[in-house]
């Protein structure tokens, strides 16, 4: 039996006049800034000695030697707020000092400044 529909229900999306009740920049405030800095420059892994490229594993994508982990997105989680110890729970495979190479390995790429 299917519940009733009650009048303003909009299937739990939150709108106010066709738009969603809050903006993505009021949700993420500054998330747009780092996001354009990020995508803006590529990186190149290879050049780092905690990375590796296998044909097959990860799609032949950049990986942390040894495991299945983007660098990528230790970085990113980093450029977005992350704290190092709060990556090195995610990650746990990783060590404190390699979730710090990787970071400063990609600031230097972007010239960014390192942590």
């Amino acid at each position: 039996m299917k519940a009733p529909v009650r009048a303003g229900n909009t299937g739990g999306a939150q709108l106010v006049r066709n738009r969603p009740l809050f903006s993505r920049r009021t949700v993420l405030k500054g998330y747009d800034e780092t996001r354009k800095a990020m995508i803006r420059t590529e990186i190149d892994w290879k050049a780092c000695e905690l990375i590796e490229q296998i044909p097959g594993k990860v799609s032949g994508r950049p990986i942390v030697r040894g495991t299945r982990i983007l660098p990528d997105a230790i970085v990113d989680s980093y450029d977005l707020g992350e704290t190092i110890d709060e990556l090195h729970e995610g990650f746990p495979a990783l060590s404190v000092g390699q979730i710090k190479r990787l970071i400063e390995f990609a600031h230097g790429q972007r010239g960014q400044p390192a942590p």
